[in-house]
């Protein structure tokens, strides 16, 4: 997948700046929003019968919220999280611009992704936690029905989540790496299925 390394270093940098915050509070049960920017990395796999897939790399804007419940070493949460996309244009195997000419019937754009899942977390000490979670997920975007032409598409799968998070004097800090396969196509797509996953660091605050 392109970007991953990029991504795997941009991780590490964002784990280090989250957990420089200083800690003035503790996390707390309850209901909890907040927002965040991150960067995805995403490919478009093949509709069975064409060999081409097309890939891209692009910033998000992220909207968090959801309910947390605190045991005696532990956390559990519900959890909508979105992310919008800015600048999403997919390019092909053959490297051409998905809308200038798409070589098979993948991703073109990303619009928007909504997860549902649940979290599960501890404390790693006195001030970080440690989290992952599991859940659905829908993606939406376009995809290539013909060479030139794009349609309206969503697909829906799964996602995994890994991160860790503090609780700081502007709220609770956290840095997420996210995992998203989506290959169930709940669109027509010209008839073609194409597929979409996604490996995407995300920064967010939440109060």
């Amino acid at each position: 997948m392109r970007a991953v390394n990029s991504i795997s270093r941009l991780a590490a940098l964002a784990v280090a700046c989250t957990l420089s915050y200083t800690s003035t509070a503790s996390a707390e049960g309850g209901f909890y929003w907040g927002g965040g920017f991150g960067l995805s990395s995403a490919e478009s796999l093949p509709a069975p019968g064409f060999p081409f897939g097309a890939s891209d790399t692009f910033p998000v804007v992220g909207i968090t919220a959801g309910y947390r419940v605190d045991g005696a070493n532990h956390f559990w949460a519900a959890e909508a999280d979105t992310d919008i996309s800015f600048g999403s244009d997919f390019v092909g195997n053959s490297g051409s611009s998905c809308p200038v000419y798409a070589d098979g019937p993948y991703y073109c754009t990303h619009n928007a992704t909504l997860r549902l899942r649940g979290v599960f977390g501890m404390p790693i000490n006195s001030n970080y936690e440690g989290f992952g979670s599991v859940g659905l997920v829908a993606v939406r975007g376009t995809s290539a029905i013909g060479p030139t032409v794009q349609a309206d598409a969503v697909n829906t799968g799964y996602t995994l989540s890994a991160g860790v998070q503090r609780a700081t004097a502007r709220g609770l800090a956290r840095a997420e790496l996210i995992y998203d396969r989506a290959d169930t196509v709940r669109t027509n797509n010209g008839g073609y299925a194409p597929q979409y996953e996604a490996l995407t660091l995300k920064i967010s605050l939440l109060f």
